[in-house]
């Protein structure tokens, strides 16, 4: 490899790393952004993760409740099918 493709391949290689390192930078400005956003927005209520818990039982309840009053109807009606 003679002086001149050596000086082309460092180019190269100097180009490829300064669109890595911008790629970085620019992810990080925007990360540092996104921080100080967050950081400005008013505190959730204290009592959120009781009460996501709360909606996500009673979901769960209400699913579970229905499930099984659709199984009792199917149950009863093979019974009264198989009765007659």
């Amino acid at each position: 490899m003679d002086h001149h493709h050596l000086w082309t391949a460092l180019l190269e290689t100097g180009k490829l790393s300064a669109v890595a390192l911008f790629c970085v930078g620019t992810a990080s400005v925007f990360g540092w952004l996104l921080a100080l956003y967050w950081a400005f927005q008013p505190n959730p209520p204290i009592e959120i993760a009781r009460d996501v818990t709360t909606k996500r039982r009673l979901l769960r309840m209400a699913t579970f409740s229905s499930a099984l009053i659709q199984r009792i109807e199917q149950r009863a009606a093979r019974r009264d099918g198989a009765r007659r």
